[in-house]
């Protein structure tokens, strides 16, 4: 994608102004945080604490497989990487 010789369309994300990068940022780290936890049990904390309201909701009622979240989390946060100098910063990578 960085190397296409026709333009970069990552570049699209990493121009645009300040207030449309943060609500984006903000989605792609809520993505990443919840499929990325997600145990695929929908468990709360503890076993007997029973099903957890919010696996429920945010697997589909158990409609969305955990492989799926995996890579929802994972392509998420790899976006993020790839687009944000702030992420990059956090990661110890040199910016684009």
């Amino acid at each position: 994608m960085e190397s296409n010789p026709k333009g970069r369309p990552l570049d699209a994300i990493r121009n645009l102004n300040i207030w449309w990068k943060i609500p984006i940022n903000l989605f792609l780290l809520f993505i990443f945080f919840t499929y990325g936890s997600y145990g695929g049990n929908e468990r709360c904390m503890e076993a007997h604490d029973g099903e957890c309201e919010y696996w429920r909701i945010m697997s589909a009622n158990g409609v969305i497989p955990r492989m799926v979240g995996f890579y929802a989390a994972a392509i998420s946060i790899i976006i993020l990487a790839l687009t944000s100098e702030w992420t990059q910063w956090v990661l110890a990578t040199p910016p684009i």
